[in-house]
């Protein structure tokens, strides 16, 4: 903790009041375990005749700070862009801890960008950590405007919890960085022998003091959040502060067929540090699982404009000109999902063919699109209805360079939406470069329209969700539609901006697709009050992609159940 004679900017506490007052504090705190620090104002708001008399109550004599600037040989440089410095900060000699960092105006910041800045302080021997601005939105409910909560614009909604302690998705992605236990990012094989190799942060305590237990889950239905799971305890590993070792799951026979492995550690005093959790399986076996097998022989009927594929009571009509949806009926009801697959591209393409086909007597319709001059093949995609009514989309294309987004989308209105059954990682919302605190799981989302920082019903609804799985739609239309492929993220819907800000200088406001609906395989970063995404890190910048022929592109099936 750092203790602050609190005198902020310009100008700093005269010497007569400032003596008084550093005499009184110091006084006051000296004897308070937790701080390590005192701070002689923030931000130009020093005076500097006050820093003698520090020393002289304090006999433990404790640094002073000046919060934003050098003060002896630390240096708390505020709001610094990745990786700074020339000859300090992250390229310095002197011990550097910013005061003030990442600041979480909205939902930009304090989680986006701090995975990036965590590791690379976590690599420098003279980084002694930061501070995140702050912990609370802050408002004055106003009387005058029915009981509004202002906030001042972007003066007051800095905090990773809102007036009544709401947690925003940043309060968890912190949970998960700072996790004084970290275990880390793993792909699990059938062939896997159940170890961790884990490391210990804590300063003081052994990981041995902590709990760790874990819980294994199989989905067997989505709609009606059928789950399956068995649990049990693991040793508690002897590993060492700032030391790595391993932890070793003892799993039952047949722990391949569950669908995802949760591991929670709980600290000595029973509260969670974190839970992590991991694929098994693949979505495709999930989805087969899960979906029906069996109907009725696909029919088809074409006419001048369209293609229309039927089973098992569901009807899709297809543009013969593009290839893309038009319109779907399903037990005798229209489904309003329509205009898609549109790829998400700069790149100006033209539809080159659709063409129909029979596979295994199964219609099909492939639509091919290339360049304009028509001499690359860009995107291709591929519908197919199944007997038992499931409307396959199989796509593949050749992605940009340097792009924020990359994906298809769909259209659907926004209109009288319930909320939605989620299998993904949840149940809060993700950027590139913040994609940590979720779960995978199934999560409940109840439709909302919040704003971050104007409004303070979390988990918000609409964003990003990755690692998506299946998703049922609950409206007076509903549907479901599931992944094939990994690594998918879910956008459903597109957030409202702050009303009360300009959006113009707004870098909380990530970019997202024209259409409603979209399966993504890149997604862009947010920034933060003071600076866009791409200076915040790696994870925060524009995607690259490149490939020199066809088994570079990107592909992805859907399964859509009307």
């Amino acid at each position: 903790m750092i203790d602050e004679l609190c005198a902020w900017q310009y100008p700093p506490y005269d010497t007569e009041v400032g003596t008084i007052l550093v005499g009184e504090m110091l006084k006051r705190d000296l004897n308070r375990p937790s701080i390590i620090f005192w701070a002689n104002g923030n931000e130009g708001g020093f005076n500097f005749d006050l820093d003698p008399l520090f020393p002289q109550y304090d006999p433990q004599k404790r640094a002073v700070l000046h919060p934003w600037a050098l003060s002896g040989n630390i240096n708390t440089v505020h709001y610094i862009k990745y990786n700074s410095g020339i000859g300090n900060m992250f390229h310095g000699r002197d011990i550097f801890m910013p005061t003030e960092i990442l600041h979480g105006l909205y939902d930009g910041g304090h989680g986006a960008g701090l995975d990036d800045y965590w590791n690379l302080m976590l690599s420098n021997p003279l980084s002694a950590g930061m501070f995140l601005w702050d912990f609370t939105d802050q408002a004055v409910v106003r009387e005058d405007k029915n009981g509004f909560y202002d906030t001042d614009k972007d003066h007051g909604a800095d905090g990773i919890v809102g007036p009544y302690r709401e947690k925003e998705g940043s309060f968890f992605t912190i949970k998960e960085i700072w996790s004084p236990i970290h275990l880390p990012k793993r792909y699990l094989t059938p062939g896997w022998d159940g170890r961790f190799e884990i490391e210990n942060r804590y300063a003081f305590t052994n990981a041995n003091a902590c709990n760790y237990t874990y819980r294994l889950s199989k989905i067997n239905s989505l709609a009606q959040k059928a789950i399956q799971s068995v649990s049990g305890k693991i040793t508690s590993p002897d590993i060492r502060p700032g030391e790595r070792g391993y932890l070793q799951l003892e799993l039952p026979s047949g722990w391949q067929e569950y669908d995802f492995l949760y591991v929670t550690v709980k600290d000595r005093y029973n509260q969670e540090l974190f839970t992590w959790s991991y694929e098994i399986g693949t979505p495709d076996r999930l989805a087969n699982r899960l979906l029906p097998q069996e109907g009725s022989v696909p029919t088809v009927k074409e006419s001048i404009d369209n293609w229309y594929f039927s089973a098992a009571g569901t009807e899709v009509t297809f543009d013969k000109q593009n290839g893309l949806l038009r319109s779907v009926t399903s037990g005798g009801k229209a489904i309003p999902l329509n205009n898609g697959p549109v790829l998400i591209s700069n790149q100006d393409i033209i539809c080159k063919s659709v063409e129909y086909k029979q596979v295994e007597g199964n219609p099909q319709l492939i639509a091919t699109y290339t360049s304009r001059n028509g001499k690359n093949t860009v995107y291709t995609f591929t519908w197919t209805m199944l007997p038992s009514g499931i409307v396959e989309l199989d796509y593949n294309y050749r992605p940009q360079d340097m792009v924020k987004m990359a994906g298809i989308t769909f259209d659907f209105p926004e209109k009288e939406i319930a909320g939605a059954t989620l299998l993904a990682n949840g149940p809060y919302r993700v950027y590139n470069n913040r994609m940590k605190g979720g779960s995978l799981d199934i999560w409940d989302k109840k439709y909302n329209n919040t704003i971050t920082g104007e409004s303070w019903d979390y988990p918000e609804f609409k964003g990003y969700y990755s690692l998506f799985y299946g998703m049922k739609l609950d409206c007076p239309t509903p549907f479901e539609v599931y992944s094939g492929k990994e690594d998918i993220t879910l956008h459903l819907f597109t957030p409202a901006v702050q009303e009360q800000y300009d959006p113009k200088r707004n870098h909380t406001i990530a970019d997202y697709p024209e259409g409603n609906i979209s399966f993504m395989n890149a997604i862009p970063a947010v920034g933060t009050k003071f600076g866009k995404a791409e200076d915040f890190g790696p994870q925060s910048q524009p995607h690259r992609a490149r490939g020199n022929g066809p088994e570079n592109n990107v592909s992805g099936k859907l399964y859509f159940r009307f």
